[in-house]
């Protein structure tokens, strides 16, 4: 379960803000239970990907305690979410499970794309973070590259 309640402190100063955050999420909550929950049951893993875009500490990019909220509750509607997009830095993906997912959720996360052929800026040093629920799903602790001949 997402950390809704940090709506409540999160939004302190801001009563009128605080509600529409809050009817906001409460709506997501419930059209994501009926799209995603209607057609599963407890036995069921539910499996999504999502790039989102620049998803770490960059500039424009970065999310607000808003926007962290509406990203937690859309996830936590799934069991495994591979994250496209994040970037070298990810104190933002931690912070999204410690801070609004919660002690559920672990994550693992590929090497960063870095430069390829001589291409300094090619994939923009972005990662692939996969989110999985604890109680799900659970890894053999042994990862690797893929490596594929060359032609």
């Amino acid at each position: 379960m997402t950390m809704i309640d940090r709506v409540r402190w999160q939004f302190a100063d801001n009563p009128a803000h605080r509600e529409f955050v809050a009817e906001r999420l409460l709506g997501l909550n419930h059209a994501l239970g009926e799209e995603i929950h209607g057609g599963t049951n407890e036995n069921s893993l539910r499996l999504a990907s999502w790039n989102i875009m620049h998803f770490g500490n960059r500039g424009s990019y970065d999310r607000t305690p808003e926007s962290m909220l509406y990203i937690a509750e859309i996830i936590d509607h799934f069991d495994l979410v591979a994250v496209q997009e994040v970037n070298r830095n990810l104190a933002k993906l931690e912070d999204l499970l410690e801070n609004y997912l919660g002690n559920d959720w672990d994550y693992l996360v590929t090497d960063t794309s870095g430069g390829h052929g001589g291409v300094k800026d090619a994939g923009n040093d972005e990662r692939l973070a996969f989110l999985f629920r604890k109680s799900k799903v659970h890894f053999r602790k042994e990862v690797g590259e893929i490596v594929l001949p060359e032609g």
